[in-house]
């Protein structure tokens, strides 16, 4: 009788002895693990006395390992309920599918044997910190996912019209390096890729596209653009204050590059339907520009970043029914500015002295920084 191995992975397939691989397992192996019938040569599996291939793997998930039936009683043994063959290995849904299909393709699927599809996979470790899981249930076998030792797991995805991988997600745990990534979760699409000198099988990112990072309760990062390493941060919104940051480029960035160019604000912020623009297109350099408020005041800021100060205010005076605009404008530095002149019913005011004290019933909160 066969040995049992510690790592079983089928490919399922009825197979065509030769004379000399007929001869060692009669001779060698006492012929059909189950009932001790002699096998037999090139016989398929429309044949009486078919063989049946069952290829597993040692314990480092490569190496090849067979066992060989006679393919009907393999069959008989599995139908009886035996979830596992008769060395003891577990059932692989492929081997026992493969099996049905052909003597009894009507037979009910146990729910068990359903279940088999994407709960054994098999272990490879590729050296070092990482291990592949693979699921052999089909042809080619589907890698599943890598696991890194630094906290990083990549979970992957099968196109059937590319006949490629590709990542669906990709999770960090507590081991990860930066603590900001701890716990969160970047989600992925297939992307078809055009580019030839891309189009490498091995390189798993060049057939996909980010399209957001998720942490939840915290942040959900949005991205744009070609896969491939091609996807450019296009929002964030910020879960607890309630913010919506957006983003822009400019030709030859790359991710990391990109430069905020709007803050939007929803029911949970204080500055809740206002909407705040910037200036500049280097990350790092923006300014603020301009603050759109609810009742539709719009206010103007110059400075470079971290000073910008407000130099004046629009708004519509509704009183009385006029309509007409005002403006304001502010000298002084950021968080101190006052009124220095006002432009209303077609008059301009300049304010001197203690004037500049004038208050205004108008929004100027202090906008924040980044």
């Amino acid at each position: 009788m066969l040995p049992r191995v510690n790592v079983v992975v089928p490919t399922a397939e009825f197979y065509e002895l030769n004379m000399d691989e007929e001869r060692d397992l009669n001779e060698g192996n006492d012929g059909d693990p189950i009932m001790g019938e002699p096998f037999q040569r090139a016989r398929g599996p429309d044949d009486d006395g078919a063989t049946f291939r069952i290829r597993s793997y040692g314990a480092d998930g490569v190496t090849p390992i067979y066992q060989y039936y006679i393919a009907e009683y393999l069959w008989d043994w599995s139908r009886r309920g035996n979830r596992t063959d008769p060395v003891r290995a577990p059932w692989r849904y492929s081997d026992w599918m493969a099996l049905r299909n052909q003597f009894e393709p009507n037979f009910p699927i146990p729910n068990w044997v359903r279940d088999l599809e994407s709960a054994d996979l098999r272990v490879v470790h590729n050296g070092g910190t990482q291990t592949e899981y693979w699921n052999d249930n089909y042809t080619p076998p589907r890698l599943v996912r890598k696991e890194y030792g630094q906290g990083k797991t990549v979970h992957y995805g099968w196109n059937e019209t590319a006949q490629r991988h590709y990542r669906t997600n990709v999770t960090y745990d507590e081991r990860w390096g930066n603590p900001n990534f701890v716990g969160t979760t970047e989600n992925y699409v297939f992307y078809n890729q055009p580019d030839p000198a891309k189009q490498n099988y091995n390189l798993d990112g060049n057939w996909s596209r980010l399209i957001s990072h998720v942490n939840i309760g915290r942040w959900t990062r949005h991205y744009t653009g070609p896969g491939g390493g091609g996807e450019r941060l296009n929002k964030i919104h910020w879960v607890q204050t309630g913010e919506t940051w957006r983003y822009g480029t400019k030709p030859g960035d790359i991710r990391g590059d990109e430069h905020l160019v709007e803050k939007t604000f929803d029911d949970v912020s204080p500055a809740a339907g206002q909407k705040w623009f910037y200036n500049g297109d280097e990350r790092g350099e923006e300014r603020l520009d301009k603050v759109i408020h609810p009742n539709g005041q719009i206010d103007v800021y110059a400075g470079i970043r971290g000073t910008e100060r407000k130099v004046s205010s629009w708004f519509r005076d509704n009183s009385g029914g006029t309509g007409q605009m005002v403006t304001l404008e502010f000298v002084g530095p950021q968080g101190r500015e006052k009124v220095k002149g006002i432009t209303a019913w077609g008059m301009e005011h300049t304010l001197t002295g203690s004037q500049t004290q004038l208050s205004v019933a108008v929004d100027t909160d202090s906008e924040g920084e980044d």
